[in-house]
């Protein structure tokens, strides 16, 4: 056996997270993204108060960045009912 035959090609290795797949059901991830994305200006906090208060949310910033929302409000998903374990 030559020394060029002792190594797998790439495409003929296993993923590492393979075995621990192998009989799980299919997952497949739906689009979540926005259909579409507006900014909106405000001159002072009194227009931005008024704003939430006009849809009906709060408008929370996380870590300095743009305050978000979903309209009409998104329902939150609780995605820890979703895990799948092989074994007790």
């Amino acid at each position: 056996m030559s020394k060029e035959n002792n190594q797998l090609a790439l495409f003929e290795m296993k993923e590492w997270w393979e075995d621990d797949w192998e009989g799980m059901p299919e997952f497949v991830q739906e689009d979540l993204s926005p259909y579409r994305t507006i900014y909106v200006h405000f001159k002072n906090e009194e227009d931005f108060r008024a704003f939430e208060k006009l849809i009906g949310q709060r408008i929370i910033r996380y870590a300095g960045g743009p305050g978000t929302v979903w309209f009409p409000k998104a329902k939150k998903i609780d995605m820890s009912s979703e895990a799948y374990k092989d074994g007790p």
